[in-house]
């Protein structure tokens, strides 16, 4: 089967770095304050993608496992 994709470009805005996590895999990742992250979601079937965010910390939750998700 052919993957899907979906690009995600998080961009912060403050003052002070900006850590990512993309789960279920609890990958983190720090940007620079003004700089952005590309994140590529590579996946076979279709689910939801949930944000949360606060002054610090942008979370991003994936939609599991099992749906042949990969990044890039």
């Amino acid at each position: 089967m052919t993957d899907m994709t979906l690009k995600y470009v998080i961009k912060s805005q403050n003052p002070e770095p900006l850590t990512v996590i993309v789960e279920p895999w609890a990958e983190e990742v720090v940007i620079s304050p003004e700089a952005s992250l590309l994140l590529t979601v590579l996946y076979d079937r279709e689910g939801l993608l949930e944000t949360v965010m606060d002054l610090n910390y942008f979370t991003v939750w994936l939609w599991g496992w099992d749906a042949g998700l990969r990044l890039r």
